[in-house]
């Protein structure tokens, strides 16, 4: 059952927002390119791979770094409406026993807890209304458990952390990551305490 909704997911995105696994060594990688505005206004690139066991891929929703198509054609994106906002990407991610969806924002040394919080909640708006559309219109659901995180740049995060050093201070549901901790770690590795689970009835 997992398998058949994973797979009908992944089956009608649109091509454009779909990024394609890295493939080049003996074990497959998720693999999340961005480029991030620096605090002088130029662009630096990151790139994240994390390999995986069972099966996952990935949704850039930002795909052209503000100056996107609307995620909703039918829905105005003027004067900061809240479904205008989108993090980087979403990882869907299938194992055995369950269906996970972390959710992605990059960002460089300058740490923006309010943005951060506001693009990764706007995600968990996508997702949620991707779940339900899916629904309405083919009966098909599965459960989905979903994660947010934030990687960076910055070396310094005391002032933006609760007192683990790891979780987002504005909203503890975040787990904030520097990029090199990430390096070849496993998907199913990722260590978020807070998890989100959507349903449809």
């Amino acid at each position: 059952m997992s398998a058949a909704f994973f797979d009908l997911m992944r089956n009608v995105l649109t091509a454009q927002y779909l990024r394609v696994n890295d493939r080049s060594t003996s074990r497959e990688r998720v693999n999340l390119r961005e480029r991030v505005r620096l605090e002088d206004g130029k662009r630096k690139e990151y790139t994240v791979r994390m390999p995986f066991e069972g099966d996952a891929f990935t949704v850039k929703l930002d795909i052209n770094g503000g100056s996107n198509p609307p995620l909703y054609h039918f829905l105005m994106e003027n004067d900061g409406r809240p479904w205008a906002k989108r993090c980087d990407f979403v990882v869907f991610h299938r194992l055995p026993s369950a269906i996970y969806c972390y959710l992605f924002e990059f960002k460089s040394n300058y740490i923006n807890a309010v943005d951060i919080a506001a693009q990764l909640d706007s995600g968990v708006g996508w997702l949620n209304s991707f779940h339900r559309i899916l629904h309405n219109y083919t009966s098909e659901t599965f459960p989905l458990a979903v994660q947010k995180f934030a990687l960076t740049a910055n070396r310094d995060l005391g002032p933006f952390v609760d007192e683990t050093g790891k979780y987002l201070k504005h909203d503890p549901t975040v787990r904030l990551y520097h990029y090199q901790e990430l390096t070849d770690l496993n998907l199913a590795d990722l260590e978020n305490r807070h998890v989100m689970e959507f349903r449809c009835q």
